[in-house]
């Protein structure tokens, strides 16, 4: 299969796409159709001003018809992950990736997000998406089923049913009930010993159909992972477990039936998983590389990933008991009994009748993040939004931006939180407020880089919006391995 290289929001012509894919000119449009079928791919008018963007407006896009040609626009990846069209792997790595050389560069990156992403998804949600599309008789996703069948296999190893029996002086587990019941003890010194124990025993079957099954699906996913070299960036392992194939078990109609009565038999949530992708995969029977085969893996809304990223690295305690807090005394002595997070401190809307009578919205407004402890001695308050932008500053001003709205938001957060942070001894001065931004390098140092700032003076408050951009390499190893990123990491002090 060929592999092809794509960068999310980066803008592309029609042929360029057309070159990339080496197909003609029909089934280009074919592809191009399908990706925008399944919003991976959008359109916009071809302006000097679009090629320099690397971030997509709502506004900004175009609904095009395909068959009359498009020389008028451009196209716009909003997809990080793997793409399996028409026999090509369409790699797509994200938009901060600016200067990547070579093949094994972007391998060594997506290897890390495509991680990430495995977290992400598993935390998120409790079964593997299956499908593209809600309709489930089009649009299965084979690679996301793949991927969910061999990393299950790693950590849980091949789906087994175990025969329980019972012997007499086995090297099992002792069954005191049935050894009290049917063995006859020696009595001495008023004391019964028993000379014949009954214990347990589990025999695995090893010719067990479900088992078997299993062993031909994990090596027909290997070798179709294998075949797309894929197993490197997916961070998969090879696998060999049987050398039969489907047919010897039997007709598909026979295997899904033996699949769903198994399944009714099962209470154990991981092997109900199981055998619920495994008959979707034998239901949708193929491999990777048919022409017409389209899968997936990763996602179309990786801002949501960077925030949930960000969040856990930096300790978000926007949902942690206030008086559980590392606050001032000042602030131990008003908030050390308070049970309630620290969500609760924002005001919600109250709505009420021309009676003045009502009760509080639901809603309120939500921060990314926020961090509260010391730093060097002295309490912070630290207001974080992950905003995923390329934004460059310089003397000219900013490019790549968030928008005014976000700017706003982060004030009106501060101002939310103005009367705790009064009432809990912290500094004004140490409040700090600071958008977090994505940006490429692998190296220990520098990892974190004071881009600038941002302010709005109509809100009356001295702080401004910080603009740091951090090593996004390394806080998603962080995220990985479960590691937490020390506020003072961030360079918030004054610039």
């Amino acid at each position: 299969m060929k592999s092809i290289d794509i960068q999310e929001q980066k803008r592309y012509n029609r042929k360029e796409l057309k070159e990339k894919f080496n197909t003609d000119e029909e089934r280009t449009i074919s592809i191009i159709k399908k990706l925008k079928e399944l919003n991976i791919l959008k359109t916009v008018k071809h302006t000097d001003k679009q090629l320099e963007m690397r971030d997509l407006l709502d506004e900004d896009i175009e609904i095009v018809d395909e068959e009359e040609g498009s020389s008028d626009h451009l196209y716009v990846f909003t997809f990080v992950g793997i793409i399996l069209v028409n026999r090509l792997v369409i790699r797509c790595y994200p938009k901060y990736l600016e200067d990547i050389e070579n093949d094994k560069e972007i391998d060594e990156k997506l290897r890390v997000i495509i991680k990430v992403l495995q977290i992400y998804n598993r935390r998120k949600e409790q079964i593997v998406n299956l499908y593209i599309n809600k309709d489930k008789n089009k649009g299965f996703n084979l690679l996301a089923a793949t991927v969910y069948l061999m990393n299950d296999y790693y950590e849980n190893g091949i789906y087994t049913n175990e025969q329980k029996t019972i012997e007499t002086n086995g090297n099992g587990e002792i069954d005191w009930n049935k050894t009290i019941d049917k063995t006859y003890p020696v009595i001495k010194d008023g004391k019964p010993y028993y000379f014949e124990l009954q214990t347990r025993k589990r025999i695995i079957d090893d010719y067990d159909f479900f088992k078997r099954l299993h062993e031909i699906i994990l090596t027909k996913c290997s070798k179709d992972i294998k075949e797309a070299d894929l197993m490197n960036i997916l961070g998969l392992s090879e696998l060999y477990l049987s050398d039969g194939d489907l047919d010897q078990l039997g007709e598909k109609d026979y295997i899904l039936k033996r699949l769903n009565d198994e399944k009714h038999e099962q209470y154990n949530t991981r092997k109900l998983e199981l055998l619920s992708v495994m008959e979707a995969y034998i239901s949708h029977e193929g491999t990777i590389q048919n022409i017409d085969n389209f899968s997936v893996f990763g996602t179309n809304s990786f801002n949501l990933v960077w925030e949930k990223v960000c969040g856990q690295v930096l300790r978000n305690q926007l949902y942690t008991p206030i008086k559980d807090l590392k606050l001032p005394q000042k602030g131990r002595k008003e908030y050390g009994d308070c049970d309630d997070e620290l969500i609760s401190i924002i005001e919600k809307p109250f709505w009420k009748n021309n009676d003045n009578i009502g009760k509080p919205s639901e809603a309120t407004l939500i921060p990314d993040m926020i961090a509260v402890g010391e730093v060097a001695g002295e309490f912070e308050f630290d207001i974080f939004d992950a905003k995923y932008y390329n934004t460059f500053i310089d003397a000219n001003g900013a490019k790549g931006q968030p928008g005014v709205e976000s700017i706003v938001k982060q004030y009106v957060y501060q101002m939310a939180f103005r009367d705790f942070i009064e009432k809990s001894g912290i500094d004004q001065n140490k409040v700090n407020n600071c958008f977090i931004m994505p940006m490429d390098g692998i190296g220990e140092d520098n990892y974190v880089k004071k881009e600038g700032s941002v302010e709005m003076s109509m809100f009356n408050i001295d702080n401004n919006i910080k603009v740091r951009k951090i090593q996004a390499n390394r806080i998603f190893k962080y995220y990985i391995q479960g590691i937490k990123m020390n506020i003072e990491e961030m360079l918030l002090s004054d610039d």
